[in-house]
């Protein structure tokens, strides 16, 4: 009956936004292909002008740092070998050896795009468009209604918020745009038993872990809830 209200409620919305005559959203893939070349590309766009030297945020260079660690092979730093010249943000010490205050989830990401594309910035858009993907998927699968889906990945796209965090190298847009998806999936086969969507939910909870584990948690709990809720 729940899910009847909200598909009654997305089907009125999807005709507002057509207007009268106006087409049906036939090919709601490709609309939502579209937004998040959109938003790949202005968080692209933005990196390389308005935020070319990052935002101010220390936290940033922390990422930065430990990306650039992993791809020289260390978890750690030798204390001996920094403290005569400077001590990098954000790292305590033990028994020598320098160690960053972040997981290493979203800095191994920043790695990765750098090996292969020769440059941290595909990571947050890839981020971008992967967080207009998994609204769209988490919506469809909470509303029923495909238009009702692409309008809401079209005003996460949109929001300020999500266009200033997916233009830089910090984890809250990684760690969002994860959870959103794997909520999606997690819901998905929770209603259908795909061992697919199940399999894919749970490893991006498991990856989100090596990010935010406490927001993990939250999602996962309120994903829970809502699947055994009748």
């Amino acid at each position: 009956m729940f899910r009847g209200q909200r598909s009654g409620l997305g089907r009125r919305l999807g005709g507002r936004l057509r207007g009268p005559g106006g087409p049906a959203w036939s090919r709601p893939a490709l609309a939502v292909a579209v937004i998040c070349a959109c938003s790949f590309t202005a968080s692209l766009v933005l990196q390389a002008t308005l935020y070319r030297n990052g935002s101010g945020d220390a936290d940033e260079a922390a990422y930065v740092l430990q990306a650039r660690m992993l791809l020289d092979g260390h978890l750690t730093l030798d204390a001996a070998t920094m403290e005569p010249f400077f001590r990098p943000w954000l790292t305590g010490e033990h028994d020598g050896r320098l160690f960053t205050k972040y997981l290493p989830g979203w800095p191994a990401l920043l790695a990765a795009s750098q090996a292969v594309f020769a440059t941290m910035a595909v990571a947050p858009a890839l981020v971008a468009a992967g967080w207009v993907a998994g609204t769209y998927r988490l919506a469809r699968e909470l509303l029923d209604d495909a238009a009702s889906a692409v309008l809401a990945a079209a005003l996460l796209a949109g929001s300020p918020l999500v266009v200033v965090h997916t233009a830089l190298p910090l984890a809250y847009a990684c760690g969002a745009a994860t959870l959103t998806l794997a909520s999606a999936a997690l819901l998905r086969g929770a209603r259908t038993g795909a061992r697919r969507s199940l399999l894919g939910g749970g490893a991006g909870v498991g990856f989100t872990l090596l990010l935010r584990p406490f927001d993990a948690v939250l999602v996962l709990a309120g994903v829970v809830v809502f699947a055994v809720t009748p």
